[in-house]
């Protein structure tokens, strides 16, 4: 007790700051109060009734944070696409039903949560889960093998990969042409292509990405480690450089989820105006980083 007594004194007497950084884009207060809600309005049915062999005490209450994070953050005005398109809350929020794509979305809870909550979304991943059958028809759920480098968009000049195989992501159709955010909650590959995606989707398409594993844009994990810092502080800054070549200001913060790798990176502000979007989209086409 001494001992930890003096270290804490020596840390105060030189300014010592925390290393954890929660909440730099949302208010503590709001973001508990939203999981909070979420919780008590879905953790019980799903923990008692989850039919896949991982552990629901972990998955669900991690899937549950993640979607009152992702709930708060559409909530303010910088979500929307367009301010005439959106409806407003008291306090000046977005609250207009947002259309995103899930990316690796595994089990698909967290996509069931977000289209629970009113929001119009598809979730996609390279198997489906038994638990996909118990959502029900609200939830769009798609086994697809997705290769990020064959996809097309109305806004390219050019196939991604110089070919004719190209083709645009199937979820374009099924959300009428367009989406608002691309999630990737620990989507392994997809994750340093995601913000390539958005980029080129559209110029307000925004993202939000959860890394684990230290996969790079051609597949593998071998991510060289920078000295003096782990190979997980080497990854955010290999993404961060990834996001600001695909012209966008890179958000970050610390969730509170039950995970040692809990950062997670946003994607929602353009670091150049929409005339300059086609000269981005010619850079978002090569492999940066």
């Amino acid at each position: 007790l001494l001992d930890r007594l003096r270290k804490w004194c020596r840390g105060t007497m030189e300014g010592y700051e925390k290393r954890s950084q929660h909440d730099q884009l949302i208010d503590k207060e709001v973001y508990l109060a939203e999981y909070a809600r979420v919780k008590a309005k879905y953790a019980e049915r799903w923990v008692r009734d989850w039919p896949e062999k991982t552990d629901p005490r972990k998955f669900v209450f991690e899937d549950l944070s993640i979607a009152a994070w992702l709930l708060c953050l559409w909530r303010r005005p910088s979500a929307a696409t367009s301010a005439s398109s959106r409806d407003v809350d008291e306090d000046g929020g977005a609250v207009r039903s947002v259309k995103f794509v899930d990316l690796g979305c595994g089990n698909g809870l967290l996509t069931h949560i977000l289209s629970e909550e009113g929001h119009r979304g598809v979730g996609v991943d390279l198997a489906s889960r038994k638990v996909w059958q118990v959502y029900g028809d609200q939830t769009q759920l798609v086994a697809d093998a997705l290769l990020p480098a064959q996809l097309r968009f109305s806004a390219d000049t050019v196939d991604a990969n110089g070919t004719t195989d190209a083709k645009a992501p199937f979820w374009l159709e099924l959300l009428d042409g367009h989406v608002d955010w691309i999630i990737g909650n620990h989507a392994d590959e997809l994750v340093p292509w995601i913000p390539i995606i958005a980029a080129r989707s559209n110029h307000n398409t925004k993202f939000a990405v959860i890394p684990c594993c230290f996969y790079t844009l051609d597949g593998q994990k071998r991510l060289k480690k920078e000295p003096g810092v782990s190979r997980y502080i080497s990854y955010q800054r290999y993404l961060e450089g990834i996001m600001q070549t695909c012209g966008y200001e890179a958000e970050r913060d610390q969730l509170r989820i039950p995970s040692t790798k809990n950062i997670a990176y946003v994607g929602r502000r353009r670091t150049f105006c929409l005339g300059k979007y086609a000269a981005r989209l010619a850079r978002a086409h090569t492999r940066p980083g």
